[in-house]
C-alpha cells in the first residue's frame, strides 16, 4: 500500500461568482470519500469553468488525480500531477506522482520525484517509506533500509515500514533482524495479514514449521474476515 499525502488546502471556493457551481462541484472534486468518476467529472467541470489559475488551479489538477489514482489510471495521475507541478510545485504532488510511476514499475523515476519531493518539503514518514519500497523493488536492500530507518523515525507506529524494512533485511540475509522488524510490525497490527505471511516465510527459512502453519493459518483467518 502506497499511502497518498494530501497537504494541499481545498481553498478553491472564496471568489463571488458561479455560486451554485461552487456548492455543488468543490466539495465532489476535493473530497477523497467521492466515488472516482463523480470526482473526476466534478474537476473536468471546475476546469471548464476557467475561473481558477496558478496554485488553485493546481489544487484541482491535484484531486483530479486523486480520481484517477482511485481508478489504477496511472497514466492520467501523471499527466494532472504533472500539471500541476508546472503550476505550483508542492511536495504532495511530487510525492503522489512517484507513486504512480512506482505502480506503474518505473523506479528510478519514482525514486527521482520522491527526491524531489523530500528537498522541496519537511521530512515525511511517508514519503521515505515510499522511496524505501522503489529502493527494495529495484533491488538496493540497503537504501530501502536506511529509508524504512528515516519513516519509522518520523512515524513509530507505522506497521508497513517495519513489514517492509523486515523484507529488506530478509533479502541481505539478516533473518534475525527480519524476524524482529516483522514481530513489531505484528505487535502495532495485529490485524494486518501481510506480516504474519511474511513471518511465516521466515519460519520456513529457519526450519520452524509449527509457526510457519501457525502464522499462515491466522493469516488466512484475517484475510477472510476483511474479505473482499
Amino acid at each position: 500500500l502506497i499511502p497518498i499525502l494530501t497537504l494541499l488546502a481545498a481553498a478553491l471556493w472564496s471568489l463571488p461568482v458561479f455560486a451554485q457551481s461552487r456548492s455543488q462541484l468543490g466539495p465532489l472534486c476535493t473530497s477523497e470519500g467521492t466515488p472516482a468518476d463523480q470526482q473526476i467529472d466534478a474537476c473536468n467541470k471546475i476546469i471548464a469553468l476557467k475561473v481558477f489559475s496558478g496554485e488553485k488551479l493546481a489544487t484541482v489538477y491535484f484531486w483530479r488525480a486523486v480520481g484517477w489514482n482511485k481508478k489504477g489510471n496511472y497514466v492520467q495521475v501523471i499527466a494532472d500531477t504533472s500539471e500541476a507541478i508546472r503550476l505550483k510545485p508542492d511536495q504532495a504532488l511530487y510525492n503522489m506522482r512517484g507513486s504512480a510511476y512506482f505502480d506503474k514499475g518505473e523506479f528510478d523515476i519514482a525514486i527521482a520525484d520522491f527526491n524531489d519531493a523530500l528537498r522541496i518539503g519537511p521530512p515525511s514518514g511517508i514519503i521515505f517509506h515510499n522511496r524505501g519500497n522503489a529502493n527494495r523493488s529495484k533491488g538496493e536492500y540497503a537504501k530501502a533500509i536506511a529509508d524504512y530507518d528515516a519513516a519509522i523515525k518520523a512515524d513509530p507506529k507505522q506497521a508497513y515500514s517495519y513489514q517492509n524494512r523486515g523484507s529488506a533485511k530478509q533479502a541481505l540475509g539478516d533473518i534475525d533482524g527480519a524476524l524482529a522488524d516483522i514481530d513489531e510490525a505484528i505487535r502495532l497490527n495485529p490485524t494486518l495479514p501481510s506480516p504474519l505471511i511474511n513471518r511465516a516465510v521466515i519460519w520456513r527459512a529457519k526450519g520452524d514449521f509449527d509457526h510457519a502453519v501457525a502464522d499462515n493459518t491466522e493469516a488466512i483467518r484475517l484475510a477472510k474476515a476483511k474479505a473482499p
